[in-house]
């Protein structure tokens, strides 16, 4: 083979490789979100009735305030934007179906039980079959703010700049209620420690595993 086509084969056998990696994409999760929210998948896309409410949404990005939002939590609360003035907020968008948000869905667990006290707020609003949430959030001993819902948590995560409809998504709003950092696909322990060094510098580390 010659060695032009040959490079053109492995680049086309690494971007198949790369594509089949990301669980994430629009189509993906619309068909997810249709399997728990089966009136999506009754309104053929690019209706207006499928279309209109995303056109009214302005996602927001680096540098924008946090928008108005009210969801229901697993508990039967309501999780309301303004109740997080003063707090520095991570919001996790997730589901059970999802491999990489099971995997980090525990990691955040630890984040918030050593930074609760310090200032951290995490919630994590889930697309998907309550009834699933609610069995993961039960077996993994999740403790910080769940919620669950359809369209509006779908609207929420596209207005917080989840064009793309990614999951896990993440969003860290300082507690001035600015947006100061995002991050597409699965946390890793190190973006989470600069997370919390330049966000919450007073905060005191402890050892893996304490609180």
């Amino acid at each position: 083979m010659k060695p032009e086509r040959m490079i053109l084969t492995l680049a086309i056998a690494a971007g198949m490789v790369l594509g089949g990696t990301l669980y994430f994409g629009r189509h993906s999760i619309l068909a997810e979100i249709a399997a728990w929210r089966p009136e999506v998948a009754a309104v053929p896309a690019g209706t207006a009735d499928s279309a209109t409410p995303l056109r009214t949404i302005q996602p927001r990005g680096i540098g924008d305030r946090l928008p108005d939002f009210r969801l229901a939590a697993l508990d039967g609360s309501y999780l309301e934007s303004s109740h997080y003035q003063g707090r520095l907020l991570l919001v996790n968008f997730w589901a059970t179906w999802c491999d990489p948000c099971r995997s980090e869905l525990p990691l955040l667990q630890r984040l918030w039980d050593r930074h609760q006290d310090d200032g951290l707020m995490v919630i994590a609003p889930a697309m998907d079959d309550p009834d699933a949430v609610r069995r993961f959030v039960e077996q993994f001993k999740i403790g910080f703010a769940v919620a669950i819902g359809g369209e509006d948590i779908e609207l929420t995560n596209l207005a917080l700049g989840n064009v793309d409809g990614v999951l896990p998504y993440s969003v860290l709003v300082a507690p001035d209620g600015m947006i100061v950092d995002r991050h597409i696909g699965q946390l890793k322990q190190a973006v989470l420690d600069r997370w919390i060094a330049d966000h919450l510098p007073h905060a005191v580390e402890l050892p893996a595993g304490g609180k």
